[in-house]
């Protein structure tokens, strides 16, 4: 079965605390469990970055659904693309608040959020957004979520 991979990246209309955000994975985590989704969400400087891999049509409303979110502002769709594998299978939905720790790059995250003008469209490889996204998940100590399977 084909998986896809979104990458996105918004402002946020909220200043979020540890709480909120440990709220806000967790309902990101049943929901993305039962549509069979993965991803990881980077929050920091008052924007999110988030990465979702699964089947299509789940993606897509998922998607949809944040577009709509009052939350969310200036959403920017940069990455959309057919993938052979998930790259972050272990997590219906991962979360790392930049902002709460000195042991990440947060100066790298904001030169990505700068690096993408509104109105610039998806492409097919965004280097370094994945290459970040790949380091903060090397990073991560503990899964928030419980794996999901391969569904390659």
């Amino acid at each position: 079965m084909p998986l896809f991979q979104l990458l996105y990246l918004s402002r946020t209309r909220l200043d979020w605390t540890e709480p909120e955000l440990a709220a806000l994975a967790a309902q990101a985590q049943a929901r993305n469990a039962k549509d069979g989704l993965s991803g990881l969400l980077l929050y920091g400087n008052g924007h999110f970055l988030q990465l979702l891999e699964g089947r299509r049509q789940p993606l897509l409303l998922t998607y949809d659904r944040i577009i709509r979110d009052s939350r969310h502002s200036d959403v920017r769709l940069l990455l959309d693309r057919a993938v052979a594998r998930r790259t972050f299978a272990q997590w219906a939905m991962g979360l790392l608040n930049l902002n709460t720790r000195g042991d990440v790059d947060l100066n790298r995250f904001t030169r990505i959020i700068e690096a993408f003008p509104a109105g610039a469209g998806p492409v097919t490889e965004n280097r370094l957004a994945l290459s970040l996204l790949k380091e903060f998940r090397d990073h991560m100590a503990a899964a928030p979520a419980t794996p999901l399977p391969d569904l390659s």
